[in-house]
């Protein structure tokens, strides 16, 4: 069974959702799938690679519409269109509704292969690429999403893809490096993600300037990179906290669960809906609790009084209340971060994430093929 997997990018080294997908793609690979890989351009990468043996295709679909040539338009349609003919997929799979798919739109109108579409975000409060998301959604065969939150947000937004809809949640497998219970000394509160306003770090330092009064060690340690570093950094300085807030950097992806480990809580302070919430699962893979704001999926990962502590968000005082009642209490952080840690190895496990597309692939493809196979022959009575 052939299927080309589109997606916005495939670079697994770059964070959580390359390298699910990447663990996903493998899996299929290793189930007897034959993958394709159509993605973005990359810097610094070929154009035509391999992912340990899964051909990678990478094409400039966003510097092709910018440049608003027609016939580089049409030159890189053909080209999509000559690897679609000579690949013959048995299923597209589209992970994205962003620039590139603008060209899926466009090239897979005479492909008979069924089209699945996940969903990995939310949609922002105004509709998204109206037409071209809604061309997708309504073409779509199927439709699947990341957390139930985004599930119910694709169906308020969509109703008539309820039927077609359904949510396979994240799942990746823990890491080899055994959790320990957090290291003696001062409390290390840590965030990661990308340096955005979305993601709600400045609350995090906010909430570090409460928090000394009652820990005046507390350290903040922010891993990742982004345009509002410069402003993080600011807002530090103007509390006085520049000696208390570590800015770490961008950590690849193994480096994330030694960082996660050298931490006392974990806290993803999303001031907008978030997804799903990677960090807070690799935290509680980790056996850590995690502090996150009750937005988009982070409840389905964090359950609060059991696995961690929910705020609202933007609330730099619940934040900080939330992060003191775990540093007053040892042994409560201690038995949320064992509780997520099993919970987490019960229900985001890699196995069950790569079961569930399996199935899901296997449904899809032997439904299309019902759909195109031929009437069986109807033979007259006197020839029974």
């Amino acid at each position: 069974m052939r299927v080309l997997w589109w997606t916005y990018d495939f670079w697994p080294s770059i964070g959580g959702g390359e390298v699910i997908g990447a663990a996903l793609v493998r899996g299929l690979r290793d189930r007897g799938y034959e993958l394709t890989v159509v993605t973005q351009v990359v810097n610094g990468l070929a154009e035509r690679d391999s992912f340990d043996g899964i051909p990678v295709a990478r094409f400039p679909f966003y510097a092709t519409l910018e440049d608003r040539e027609p016939a580089a338009v049409a030159r890189l349609q053909r080209e999509l269109r000559d690897l679609i003919r000579e690949f013959r997929p048995d299923l597209v799979h589209l992970h994205t509704l962003a620039y590139s798919a603008f060209f899926c739109a466009r090239t897979i109108a005479d492909s008979p292969a069924p089209l699945l579409l996940t969903r990995h975000e939310l949609f922002p409060r105004a509709p998204e690429s109206g037409a071209l998301a809604t061309r997708l959604l309504k073409r779509a065969d199927w439709v699947a999403c990341c957390s139930k939150a985004v599930l119910e947000d694709v169906r308020e937004r969509f109703p008539e893809v309820g039927p077609r809809s359904s949510a396979i949640l994240n799942g990746m497998a823990p890491p080899e490096l055994e959790p320990t219970l957090p290291p003696a000394g001062p409390p290390v509160l840590l965030c990661v993600g990308r340096l955005t306003e979305q993601k709600g770090f400045g609350l995090a330092i906010q909430a570090l300037s409460r928090i000394r009064g009652r820990f005046p060690d507390a350290r903040l340690v922010i891993a990742g990179e982004g345009l509002a570093a410069g402003a993080l950094k600011r807002e530090a300085a103007e509390l006085d906290l520049g000696g208390a807030v570590e800015f770490s950097g961008w950590l690849a992806p193994p480096e994330v669960p030694a960082a996660i480990q050298r931490a006392t809580v974990v806290i993803v302070p999303s001031l907008r809906s978030e997804a799903f919430g990677l960090v807070a699962l690799q935290a509680a893979q980790m056996a850590r609790p995690v502090i996150a704001s009750r937005t988009g999926g982070l409840p389905e990962v964090v359950v609060h009084g059991k696995t961690g502590l929910l705020f609202e968000p933007g609330d730099a005082d619940g934040l900080a209340e939330a992060v003191t009642r775990l540093l007053t209490r040892p042994d409560l952080s201690e038995a949320f971060g064992k509780a997520g840690r099993a919970r987490a190895l019960e229900r985001f496990t890699g196995e069950r994430y790569l079961n569930d597309y399996d199935r899901l692939y296997r449904e899809l493809i032997g439904s299309r093929h019902d759909e195109l196979a031929p009437e069986p022959p109807t033979v007259p009575p006197a020839c029974a």
